[in-house]
């Protein structure tokens, strides 16, 4: 009626207030949950680029200190490369000097042979002078050439060394003192020990410099400019992030993870729809009961009209009916919202926030643990850099000059290998073809005989030139045969057909053949004896054939007559 419809409208309008505030609050809640994912973000993005610029100072840290280590190295190999220009000797003039050494020792030896000896044994000092010298106390003296022994008021004596061999033995050391003197002053020493020593030096100074080259090569391969320009780059990258992570705001203490506040803006987003879906269902709901209450404005005044005409009792049945049929709806609608109230229930919505919150800590806490590891990742990183900075570049250097060794070694002997293996190949061709030439004049005696044995028959033989496949024409099609599995009489009978093949190859070599046969056969049956009595008759035209055998009948046929071993005095039996 008017006045429920009323009171429905005035319910629904008592309700707008708290309706409106509750839109307000989720609104609020969903975007401060918001603004909290913006800063999460901004935090987690400042906290990726300190970690990026931490990593970028450790880098450029290595970075300079492996700069200076490579300039040091290269003002090192220019000092060394001109230490080393300073002190260059020739290595041809140095042998050339050593080998005048040797002659000038082996000469000193030689002289000190034949040289004539002058000994003293003298009181008095300075009465006896010899070529101009003082002579005191004792000694000796070796006189290659001629001098003048002074003996005060007695006068002198002339000692004049004898053989023509120490008058060129002196023109040969001098000569050689000649020799060596010009080759001291072309090398800039004074003495072989000298410029064996600047040898040394500067062989010392090679290797220096082929290490230094290799260190350096390790520390910048592309050269200090490359280096240096890498170096710039790493600054200006740095100092990017150092304006990137400026432009973001403070950390705050105790702010919430990303996933944690995009978890929350979820949660608010979930609540601002139910408070917007509530507030939909209040603003139909008002509507609806607007619309009651004016149709039931406009049905009292329908039905005040019609109490006030004729029809008054039929109109008031069909309201009673109506009415009816509302109560029936309404009790209808209360049983549904009873079932979806059990419904929700039973959902347990507690629980589900519990969940909620379960695993929004399990992710916060998986997070943690997943940015500890990787700090701890970036810290072992910096300090393997660090110590490769300070002191393995030496056994880089050294153990990339073994791999190349090594590299070298395994090309030499891939190609050594690839030759052994073509030659293989070649040897292989080459023995086939000789032992196909070997094999075809026999192959051609075998298949001849073997036609009158096997029609369209084949036997093989391998390189050693022996029978080893057999093929015929069986009841079944095609059958192949190892020699070794044949039955014994057909072994037996391969065997005279290669006896006879052979024979073949003899004569046409221009050699004489004689076969002789001693009970052979004796294994084949009727079929194939007749069949081996053609392939001995056709053999028989161009070889002679000696056959012994116990059972002349078996004979018969040959096409020879049989002749008595024992007519003829010998111990066998017939020939054909």
């Amino acid at each position: 009626d008017r006045d429920a419809a009323a009171q429905a409208l005035a319910a629904q309008e008592a309700r707008r207030p708290a309706v409106e505030r509750a839109l307000a609050d989720t609104r609020a809640a969903f975007e401060a949950a918001r603004v909290a994912v913006r800063l999460a973000r901004e935090q987690q993005q400042r906290k990726d680029l300190a970690r990026e610029l931490e990593q970028a100072d450790a880098e450029l840290a290595s970075l300079d200190q492996a700069l200076a280590r490579a300039r040091e190295l290269h003002e090192a190999l220019l000092r060394q490369r001109g230490l080393r220009q300073s002190l260059h000797i020739d290595a041809k003039a140095l042998a050339r000097l050593r080998k005048a050494e040797d002659e000038l020792a082996r000469l000193a030896i030689r002289q000190e042979a034949v040289a004539t000896r002058l000994q003293f044994d003298l009181r008095e000092p300075g009465a006896v002078t010899l070529a101009g010298e003082p002579l005191h106390g004792e000694g000796e003296r070796l006189l290659l050439e001629p001098a003048e022994l002074v003996l005060g008021q007695l006068g002198s004596l002339r000692i004049l060394p004898g053989g023509d061999d120490i008058a060129d033995l002196v023109r040969k050391r001098q000569g050689l003192d000649d020799d060596r003197a010009s080759l001291l002053s072309v090398l800039g020493v004074a003495s072989l020990a000298a410029a064996d020593a600047r040898h040394e030096h500067c062989r010392e100074l090679d290797g220096a410099i082929r290490r230094d080259e290799s260190v350096l090569e390790s520390l910048a391969p592309e050269g200090l400019e490359a280096l240096a320009g890498r170096r710039q780059l790493k600054e200006a990258r740095r100092e990017e992030l150092a304006r990137l992570i400026a432009a973001l705001p403070e950390p705050q203490q105790g702010g919430l993870s990303v996933s944690r506040a995009e978890a929350q803006l979820d949660g608010a987003g979930e609540s601002l729809k139910a408070a917007e879906a509530a507030e939909a269902g209040f603003r139909s709901a008002l509507l609806l009961a607007t619309q009651a209450l004016e149709s039931a404005r406009t049905e009292w005044s329908r039905l005040d009209g019609e109490l006030q005409g004729a029809d008054r009792r039929q109109h008031e049945k069909l309201a009673e009916e109506q009415l009816l049929e509302l109560r029936a709806n309404e009790n209808r609608l209360e049983q549904a919202l009873r079932e979806r109230q059990k419904q929700i229930d039973l959902a347990n919505p507690g629980v589900l926030r519990q969940d909620v919150e379960r695993f929004t800590r399990s992710a916060d806490a998986a997070e943690k643990a997943a940015e500890q590891r990787r700090l701890e990742l970036e810290r072992l990183k910096a300090s393997l850099e660090a110590l490769g900075a300070e002191g393995l570049e030496e056994r880089s250097a050294e153990l990339d000059v073994e791999l190349a060794r090594a590299v070298r070694r395994k090309d030499e002997l891939a190609r050594r290998a690839g030759a052994l293996d073509l030659l293989l190949v070649r040897l292989t061709d080459h023995r086939l073809q000789l032992t196909r030439q070997l094999q075809a004049p026999l192959q051609r005696h075998l298949n001849r005989y073997l036609q009158l044995l096997f029609p369209e028959a084949s036997l093989s033989v391998d390189e050693a030139l022996v029978p080893e496949i057999l093929v015929r024409q069986g009841l079944d099609g095609e059958e192949r045969g190892r020699f070794a599995e044949l039955s014994f009489g057909a072994r037996e009978q391969m065997g005279l057909i290669s006896r006879l093949a052979y024979a073949d190859l003899l004569r046409e070599a221009g050699r004489p053949t004689l076969v002789i046969l001693d009970d052979a056969l004796v294994h084949s049956d009727a079929e194939r004896l007749g069949n081996m009595k053609r392939v001995l008759f056709d053999a028989a035209e161009r070889h002679q054939i000696l056959l012994f055998s116990c059972h002349p009948d078996s004979w018969r046929d040959l096409g020879v007559v049989a002749r008595d071993v024992a007519g003829l005095g010998m111990p066998a039996a017939p020939s054909p």
